[in-house]
């Protein structure tokens, strides 16, 4: 099967093959290769071996659209084939100073304050969707400009809740 994916502002062509019940195949992505095997390990989760290497991923379903987080990191995927691609504020803004939930979901903690310093990787804000908490992490090293959510707030993908400024 061929796909046509878009991730905020890049695209890519997938192909999979020889996808069997075992959940293992082969995937080309822009002409590399990728031994895949996965396995559920929940209803959100997947434990997948990409060329051998283990890969944790958080997946959820909004539409058309997946929203997958690897290692504290969250994108968001759409079949560009199967119609319009609707754009999210933060994949309009384009800011990576921006931390924004992967998926619809409830602000479990803040774990930083504004004004404070972070390193990249650092958690910022804990979330829950579909019983299962995530934890956003700082994109880069910077300092907290301005926290838009509080503990039990509904929040969508597209909304800020952490505004950072990059500093080195």
């Amino acid at each position: 099967m061929k796909y046509h994916l878009v991730c905020g502002e890049m695209k890519a062509n997938v192909a999979v093959e020889g996808w069997n019940s075992e959940g293992e195949g082969l995937f080309s992505v822009e002409g590399r290769n990728y031994r895949i095997s996965a396995r559920r390990i929940a209803d959100d989760t997947i434990l997948m071996r990409a060329n051998g290497r283990a890969i944790n991923a958080l997946i959820a379903r909004e539409g058309d659209e997946r929203f997958v987080c690897v290692n504290g990191r969250c994108y968001n995927f759409k079949d560009a084939s199967s119609g319009p691609v609707r754009r999210k504020r933060s994949e309009q803004e384009n800011r990576a100073e921006d931390v924004t939930p992967p998926m619809p979901s409830v602000v479990v903690k803040i774990l930083a304050a504004e004004g404070d310093k972070v390193e990249k990787g650092q958690g910022l804000v804990v979330v829950s969707a579909m019983k299962m908490e995530t934890t956003l992490k700082a994109p880069h090293q910077g300092i907290v400009k301005k926290i838009n959510t509080s503990v039990n707030a509904r929040v969508a993908p597209g909304d800020i809740l952490v505004e950072l400024t990059k500093s080195s």
